[in-house]
């Protein structure tokens, strides 16, 4: 039979094996609490870090929602203002010879050939130009004999003014522009 001390001893390493189960079932509590409250902090930042990120999405989303029409309005203004430009060089660019002025010349006669009495205003070197083929140009014309070339140092080269009975027809240089701008600058032409 065991003795007091051998009963004490296998008591107390019995005590001590309880204690020791109940203190690692304690730490292993501890950390798996300690794990899910850092899983649920970790959960707690990555729904707000995402809330933000919707925010912050969605704001960018508005500013370029605003901003994209703007952009739109000042590109279309810039490439109206580039060709407006471009007409302008191209019209300015083009050679005043002999054939550009009778094309403009039969071009105008076109426009008024209804008209009994005409008077084509040129400038003076550009009626030069087509002294030659006067006749020719008339003969285009309805009423051929109530044609009449008049020199006007006033015009720019490369255009030309008529008067009719019916009215005038600005075929100047600066009319072309004024109404190549107009076309390409209304507020209803989009390009």
């Amino acid at each position: 039979m065991p003795g007091l001390a051998e009963v004490t001893i296998e008591r107390c390493a019995d005590h001590a094996s309880a204690i020791e189960d109940h203190l690692s079932q304690a730490c292993h509590r501890s950390f798996e609490e300690g794990r899910q409250h850092e899983a649920a902090e970790a959960r707690q930042r990555r729904q707000s870090f995402e809330l933000e990120t919707e925010k912050q999405t969605e704001a960018v989303l508005r500013t370029l929602n605003n901003a994209i029409p703007q952009l739109l309005k000042e590109a279309e203004t810039t490439l109206k203002a580039l060709a407006v430009s471009i007409a302008e060089q191209f019209v300015a660019a083009s050679p005043i010879d002999e054939q550009r002025i009778q094309h403009l010349v039969e071009e105008t006669l076109r426009e008024v050939k209804d008209s009994t009495k005409v008077v084509i205003h040129l400038h003076p070197d550009d009626l030069a130009l087509i002294e030659g083929s006067l006749d020719r140009l008339k003969a285009t014309a309805a009423h051929p004999e109530s044609i009449r070339f008049q020199a006007a140092s006033n015009l720019t080269r490369g255009g030309c003014h008529i008067d009719t009975e019916f009215g005038n027809l600005d075929a100047t240089i600066e009319a072309k522009s004024s109404r190549i701008h107009s076309l390409i600058t209304e507020p209803d032409l989009t390009l």
